[in-house]
């Protein structure tokens, strides 16, 4: 038995990254166990920021029982649309958390931010963990993030930490440039895949409406993520999670990947395995579609508070 492991991947719904991969994985009958994780789902299994969470994950993928990562770590402390000129002053949105100079966080920062940005690099230091695995042992994993904002060379980006430019120059890798609004998104919400042991991912994305860039002639008009709504809430939350189109893109790369993957292990048709009871736990049905639950969770894998 193989897994494909979804980090952070929020509640199931209907056209998510799993559906759309169970979909096709039904088809051929591979024996490949999709795995949702997220505290949403299991706040023991799934906490990616505990040590002994990641062990567990890891063991498996070095083992070689997992074909594919992929993982949306928070951006919250990252997103330009709390950079706001990297002023300290909270205005009508949260402050500035990071700089283009001290990326893991600036020193000043209050108790509650401080908690906020630990647990950012946590999780992000797993995900970085994980591509280097993939590296290392063969599997595929990518990593979507907030595009490094060219618009605003001193804002944060993940993607200038030196971890992510040393992976970001080996070989197998990828960096791929999505605007969501080509999958569908009223927002534009520049966004970078980076794609270990997955060509099939830059392949799909250049399929999209100008092959995955917003250009003028496709005549977009964007919802601006920045500030609050009418009804008190950050225009960001709803950007959080993936569209079924976005999503199908991924899955229907990772099903490549994986044909490439089982091609190269032709015994494991006849040799599948059982599934462990305490990862069985986690392979969360759509009958577990829970919209009204939604609002209790927060991205960043943590309950949200009232």
């Amino acid at each position: 038995m193989f897994f494909v492991l979804h980090f952070f991947s929020g509640q199931r719904r209907p056209g998510d990254f799993q559906d759309w991969l169970d979909q096709s994985l039904a088809i051929v009958h591979y024996p490949v166990w999709v795995i949702s994780l997220d505290v949403a789902i299991d706040a023991k299994l799934c906490d990616l920021s505990s040590s002994g969470g990641v062990a567990r994950w890891l063991d498996l993928a070095i083992a070689g029982r997992v074909v594919m990562v992929l993982a949306g770590p928070p951006c919250e402390t990252w997103s330009v649309a709390r950079w706001n000129g990297g002023s300290r002053d909270a205005g009508n949105g949260p402050r500035a958390v990071r700089s283009s100079a001290q990326l893991w966080g600036l020193p000043d920062l209050d108790a509650t931010e401080r908690q906020q940005v630990a647990l950012g690099n946590a999780l992000l230091r797993t995900v970085i963990l994980f591509l280097a695995a993939a590296r290392v042992f063969g599997f595929s994993a990518v990593m979507e993030h907030p595009q490094t904002p060219a618009w605003m060379p001193d804002a944060p980006s993940s993607w200038n930490l030196p971890e992510l430019k040393l992976l970001a120059r080996a070989g197998g890798t990828e960096c791929v440039h999505l605007d969501q609004c080509c999958c569908g998104t009223p927002w534009k919400k520049p966004t970078r895949l980076f794609a270990v042991n997955l060509p099939e991912l830059g392949r799909l994305v250049s399929r999209l409406p100008g092959g995955g860039k917003c250009r003028p002639a496709l005549g977009h008009r964007h919802v601006v993520l920045s500030g609050k709504g009418a009804d008190g809430t950050y225009r960001t939350a709803p950007a959080k999670t993936y569209n079924s189109v976005m999503c199908k893109v991924l899955a229907d790369a990772a099903f490549g990947g994986i044909a490439r993957f089982l091609h190269g292990h032709l015994g494991v048709m006849a040799a599948e395995r059982g599934l462990p009871s305490e990862i069985a736990q986690l392979h969360v049905p759509l009958d577990h579609y829970d919209p009204e639950s939604w609002t209790a969770w927060t991205h960043d894998c943590a309950r949200a508070t009232t």
